[in-house]
């Protein structure tokens, strides 16, 4: 296994036919390493672009009455996915059982993921759970791809709120407790709906989703994916920029994720300034298109160099953030650290040496930092896939002059992994 980024969303487009192909393709070289949600049919084209497939469960046979079912849920044949059944409280583990056993009659038996659900309340968890057992039972190789709320979803009692619990921390226990052996997955959008972090609450509200996500994760055992924004959302919020993707895509590498999400690659009406614009008669790559396929170059590599390691912890140069943030003082594999502005701070464990991620906040500007591992540092080059010294400077170049390390400074939204050289 390894790191994996993919468009989060269906393929299907909101009017006309996309070229499933090419579109497939475009997604492999935008640094993408598995497809969004796909037809059955079209795994074969999804394998021979280079990319995992993650597959929609439709009943195997045409449905009569698509009744008021999103679209999102329709194939292009007319079928229904399973998985509205699941928010369905009359929905039996034996009904359940059986729209399993037969969405899975026409998937090939090569293993692929297989999507389950988008943002349940708490109270469909058991209905979840036996879905799960039923994928386990007829097709144990495959993995199931289960997303929750962020935590600015609305707490409250069943079928009265969002989260169906009294607080978003007893939603990730609950699922935990029930679906443990299954990955955690939450989006969340905060740093383009807080205005690329103007809005101070929505910035803190980001961060303490991810300490959220990564205590229950330590406590349970269990792997964490996260899901971020690359179009505007919303027609008042701000637009996808290389910092804010950046920030984004390495925050996420640095709460120890294993995987990386993209909401959403096509345009789909009122998403604009999405990679790919699907609004007119063809799809059309857009300037955050080329933009994200560089931050999915960068974290491809970083991503796949730290999925070997052990994840350690997650800590903030400026703990004010959150209530619940660690400072990197407290982290007692670093010496010492100091930088110009706020940082976030991942640790991985490589056969007992310690490696840092390290994320400048700021998407307004660079700063320097300094990071003290006991030793002399490598940082990780995504260029070459491998580890380099720091930059040197040989004293303004007066003959003579000692060599020493220049300052190490972030780009805003940046990030830089670091380790003692052996």
């Amino acid at each position: 296994m390894s790191f994996q980024i993919f468009p989060w969303g269906a393929m299907r487009r909101h009017s006309g036919q996309r070229n499933i192909n090419k579109t497939l393709n475009d997604m492999k070289d935008c640094g993408f390493t598995a497809s969004c949600f796909l037809e059955a049919k079209d795994i074969p084209l999804c394998r021979n672009a280079g990319l995992h497939p993650i597959v929609y469960p439709f009943r195997s046979a045409k449905s009569e009455s698509t009744g008021s079912i999103d679209t999102f849920f329709i194939s292009s044949d007319g079928r229904v996915s399973i998985s509205p059944m699941l928010k369905d409280k009359n929905a039996t583990p034996e009904m359940i059982d059986e729209a399993v056993k037969d969405a899975l009659e026409e998937m090939p038996p090569e293993p692929f993921t297989l999507y389950i659900v988008d943002e349940p309340g708490a109270a469909a968890y058991p209905r979840i759970r036996a879905m799960v057992d039923s994928v386990k039972k007829y097709r144990p190789d495959l993995d199931v791809h289960i997303n929750l709320f962020p935590n600015y979803a609305m707490c409250g009692k069943p079928e009265m709120s969002q989260l169906e619990c009294d607080t978003y921390d007893e939603y990730l226990e609950k699922y935990c407790e029930i679906l443990g052996d299954t990955p955690l997955s939450v989006d969340s959008y905060d740093i383009i709906i807080g205005m690329d972090n103007q809005q101070k609450n929505n910035e803190k509200r980001y961060y303490l989703n991810l300490i959220q996500c990564r205590d229950v994760c330590d406590k349970y055992g269990v792997e964490l994916h996260f899901i971020v924004n690359s179009n505007q959302l919303r027609t008042f919020t701000t637009i996808p920029t290389m910092n804010n993707l950046m920030l984004q895509a390495f925050t996420v590498i640095a709460a120890g994720a294993r995987s990386l999400s993209w909401f959403t690659y096509f345009g789909r009406a009122d998403y604009c300034y999405a990679p790919v614009d699907d609004n007119g008669d063809e799809d059309i790559r857009t300037p955050v298109w080329y933009l994200l396929r560089e931050v999915n170059r960068r974290a491809l590599s970083m991503g796949n160099e730290l999925y070997k390691m052990k994840y350690t912890g997650m800590y903030f140069s400026d703990p004010s953030i959150s209530t619940r943030a660690k400072s990197v003082s407290d982290c007692p594999a670093i010496r010492s650290f100091s930088s110009d502005l706020p940082c976030m701070i991942g640790t991985y464990d490589d056969c007992g040496e310690t490696v840092a991620v390290i994320v400048n906040m700021s998407l307004e500007h660079s700063t320097r930092f300094d990071i003290d591992l006991g030793g002399e540092l490598l940082w990780w080059s995504t260029e070459y896939d491998k580890y380099i010294q720091p930059l040197t400077t040989v004293g303004h170049n007066l003959p003579g002059s000692a060599t020493k390390t220049s300052p190490m400074w972030l780009a805003p939204g940046d990030a830089i992994v670091v380790r003692v050289k052996k």
